[in-house]
């Protein structure tokens, strides 16, 4: 929980600090997605590593890279030397770290839990990072508001901090590591992306995994402080407000999700909480005011909440276990993404509006969830 803390504090931060000094959607969607570039290209890479060294020790010294960015980056603004080029370099810097702390978060979860209660137990891994979805631009907005972007960033320190300590104390089953060379690793590159080739059910399942930073992401989240400056007119403490309150969304359909234990019709289920994202994004389109921009935020977090559950339970239980940190590292591939995704919505936003760029975002869930069910059986058939 304190490295998902210690992200939305960042996103908070740096979303309005970007709008701010900018004052363009483009560059402010830019700045909110550029940590997710790193894993286009490095996350399968990660979750080779990730399967061949021992991912406790990677729990302990990634966070730890963490706090080091955001305390070196809280200075550079409390001393007076912000620029953007600053704000760029930070965020990408900050993205290297999640192509390994994530796949080997989601790689070490079933040799712990198990694999018969993989749903549950990933149910539970959103809500803990959903709570601090709620919490971390919550108290991040105030804090901000209140004090600032430095003293904002010394709290994200603290709370990766935390994440340090708290993989120190993890206990899990002892992993073997393997020396990792180039010609290993490209090798373990390779069988991981002829798996997910040859089997369709991975190809479907990875494609409604890549609609979540694609288009959910960047379309809600990336275009929260256009539309809280633009259209409904608050500052930094209400725009942290919507961030959070999609937090709340996510914690609520992962709550209902696990407690239906093994969910029948999952391929089902991803579609239609693929279809309730989509619709949070044309009710903020069409929202006249912040009260009803609430209801659109809580759509958009249940959907993005049940999908990311469903999808990251199926990929880790259909692979063989020394696959699990290639499968995750393939996963987090799709993150890189949002970058694109974002570049589009900022275009969208400056050009024709943020409410116009919405709309066009939940079109496109709509259409491409159903062209991926009707084209993968085996996932729209997934009992």
């Amino acid at each position: 929980m304190g490295t998902s803390g210690g992200y939305f504090f960042q996103q908070v931060t740096i979303g309005w600090l970007a709008y701010e000094i900018t004052r363009s959607p483009f560059l402010t969607l830019l700045a909110v997605s550029l940590d997710t570039l790193p894993n286009l290209i490095g996350g399968p890479l990660g979750g080779v590593l990730v399967d061949n060294l021992d991912r406790r020790k990677l729990l302990i010294i990634v966070p730890a890279y963490q706090c080091t960015l955001s305390v070196i980056f809280g200075l550079i603004i409390l001393l007076g030397w912000l620029q953007t080029w600053h704000i760029f370099v930070f965020i990408t810097f900050m993205g290297f770290s999640w192509v390994l702390v994530e796949p080997a978060r989601m790689a070490i979860t079933p040799s712990i839990v198990g694999e018969a209660r993989l749903v549950n137990a990933f149910s539970l891994i959103q809500v803990a990072f959903n709570s601090t979805r709620v919490l971390g631009p919550l108290i991040g907005g105030a804090v901000l508001a209140a004090f600032g972007p430095a003293p904002t960033l010394f709290v994200e320190a603290g709370s990766q901090f935390m994440a340090v300590g708290m993989a120190i104390m993890l206990r899990a089953p002892i992993q073997s590591v393997t020396r990792v060379t180039v010609g290993s690793a490209m090798r373990g590159l390779g069988e991981s992306v002829r798996l997910v080739r040859d089997t369709p059910v991975l190809q479907g399942l990875m494609l409604f995994a890549l609609l979540t930073p694609l288009i959910v992401v960047p379309f809600s989240n990336g275009l929260m402080p256009v539309f809280a400056a633009e259209v409904f007119g608050v500052g930094p403490a209400r725009y942290g407000v919507l961030l959070s309150l999609i937090g709340v969304g996510a914690v609520a359909g992962t709550v209902v999700l696990a407690s239906m234990g093994d969910v029948p019709h999952k391929g089902l289920a991803v579609t239609v909480a693929l279809f309730t994202a989509a619709v949070g994004l044309f009710v903020l389109a069409a929202s006249p005011s912040f009260s009803i921009a609430v209801v659109a935020a809580l759509l958009i977090g249940a959907g993005y909440g049940v999908t990311q559950t469903l999808v990251m339970s199926l990929l880790q239980r259909m692979v063989a276990p020394e696959f699990r940190g290639r499968i995750s590292g393939i996963w987090m591939m799709t993150w890189g993404t949002v970058v694109g995704g974002g570049s589009v919505a900022g275009w969208l936003a400056s050009t024709y509006g943020a409410p116009t760029a919405a709309v066009v975002g939940g079109g496109v869930i709509v259409v491409a969830a159903l062209a991926i069910g009707a084209t993968y059986k085996s996932v729209r058939t997934l009992k």
